[in-house]
């Protein structure tokens, strides 16, 4: 069962959006903050957001690459230490951003806050 607030016009729904998807109303605005690389499916993740979204779609999500698999490499061995299940996931920028494509999206804005990609993407009218 998801945990719901409600903030002004703002509602936060703690739960897994891929399972609880059907629950939620379409929104101007949706935002992804880290959740991508924490989420195994994210081509589920975006395509629901997309479908649920009227206007744009925010995220954040690290960077691809070698320096992004050290990075996590070292994430990982940490949460063990500390006996923690978390693990991140590595998605390709360039799949990510097909995604976004597919469901009829463009981006609208992009920025780099090292290692953190951070873009919003619009619907593009048909």
């Amino acid at each position: 069962m998801p945990e719901k607030m409600i903030r002004g016009k703002t509602e936060f729904i703690l739960a897994d959006f891929v399972v609880v998807h059907n629950q939620v109303a379409r929104s101007d605005y949706i935002t992804l903050d880290k959740v991508v690389c924490c989420y195994p499916n994210y081509e589920e993740i975006i395509a629901k957001s997309c479908q649920k979204a009227r206007n744009y779609v925010s995220l954040s999500y690290p960077m691809d690459g070698f320096i992004a698999e050290v990075i996590a490499w070292f994430g990982v061995i940490f949460a063990r230490l500390k006996t923690n299940s978390f693990r991140p996931y590595l998605h390709s920028v360039r799949k990510i951003r097909g995604v976004f494509e597919q469901q009829g999206y463009e981006r609208a804005a992009h920025s780099l806050a090292f290692p953190w990609h951070i873009e919003t993407y619009h619907r593009v009218e048909e």
